[in-house]
């Protein structure tokens, strides 16, 4: 049996769980809203699942290599990922 992709689990989620300390942590949302929710991530990682392989690779959406440089604020210079994570002592 294959793994369950991504969207299976936001489904499974959505129907199943009832969530209550992100409902407790986000005043005004009901169980019923964040269900929703899910179900419409979970529609759009569908949708974008049909996408052409060359249209992901082009999405703004896509996070960067872990090796990329990435532009210091104010300096314009730029430091790899792993510079900043020991930065902040991660």
């Amino acid at each position: 049996m294959p793994a369950p992709s991504v969207i299976d689990i936001l489904r499974h989620i959505a129907r199943e769980e009832p969530l209550p300390s992100t409902v407790r942590a986000f005043r005004g949302v009901t169980r019923e809203h964040l269900g929703q929710l899910l179900e419409e991530v979970a529609g759009r990682l569908a949708e974008a699942a049909v996408l052409a392989p060359e249209a992901r690779e082009n999405s703004p959406a896509q996070p960067a290599p872990r090796d990329a440089a990435v532009p210091l604020e104010g300096r314009g210079e730029p430091r790899p990922r792993a510079a900043r994570a020991e930065r902040r002592g991660g």
